[in-house]
């Protein structure tokens, strides 16, 4: 499989290609006895850097296939990203992942268990999205089994990280799961309705006429103490 979005357009190639070893720390590769110099030597340092077990420099070398700065288009970009994202990249294991579990319900059963396991990897990196997929594999059992609390500790890390729609999935959750009081689930409605969920606040408005004053007072000092 070799599907890829697309990427922006690419712009400056050749500057990139020179301008991209500045990103990586001594610590982060090994030295090379040969510094590069020439454009061809500058694109056999990646090789060689990404051959010897640089998960970054692996990532790049996928964005320089993806980008056309090498020639092997989505084919070579996608074999490096998957190796990137078997060392623990976690861009190149969101973008692997959205790949093989695009969401529409049309992903095998092996895709779906492999994109569940590298959203984990990529959302253990720290990006919100990637917590937020995982979530709803997590909560529908796609790739997996159904697991409610792994779901409400991404969709937690998820609203956390700023995406919108994880306030509803998570209050819809925690309420399923009963570990959290009204409050709560108040709380990350409101949350969700201020960050432009439509169906959040169709909800915190149905709720909130159902809820006595203290209760929503505290849902409140929730909201603003998030």
């Amino acid at each position: 499989m070799t599907r890829l979005c697309c990427s922006p357009l690419r712009r400056y190639p050749l500057l990139a290609a020179f301008l991209l070893p500045l990103l990586f720390s001594p610590q982060t590769l090994h030295a090379d006895p040969v510094a590069p110099g020439t454009y061809g030597e500058v694109m056999s340092w990646y090789l060689r850097q990404a051959e010897d077990g640089k998960a970054e420099v692996a990532y790049f070398l996928g964005l320089q296939y993806e980008r056309g700065i090498r020639r092997g288009g989505a084919e070579q970009a996608y074999r490096w990203f998957e190796e990137a994202a078997r060392r623990g990249h976690p861009q190149a294991a969101f973008r692997i992942a959205a790949d093989l579990w695009p969401g529409a319900g049309d992903a095998t059963p092996e895709d779906a268990a492999r994109a569940r396991e590298l959203f984990a990897v990529a959302s253990g990196g720290g990006l919100a999205q990637a917590a937020y997929n995982l979530a709803v594999m997590a909560e529908r059992g796609a790739g997996g089994e159904v697991d409610l609390e792994i779901a409400e500790a991404a969709y937690r890390k998820a609203a956390r990280g700023g995406i919108a729609p994880a306030f509803l999935r998570l209050a819809a959750v925690a309420q399923a799961s009963g570990t959290a009081e009204d409050a709560d689930i108040l709380a990350w409605l409101m949350l969700g309705a201020a960050n432009g969920d439509i169906t959040a606040a169709e909800f915190l408005n149905q709720a909130s006429s159902q809820t006595d004053a203290a209760t929503l007072e505290k849902a409140r000092l929730k909201a603003t103490a998030w």
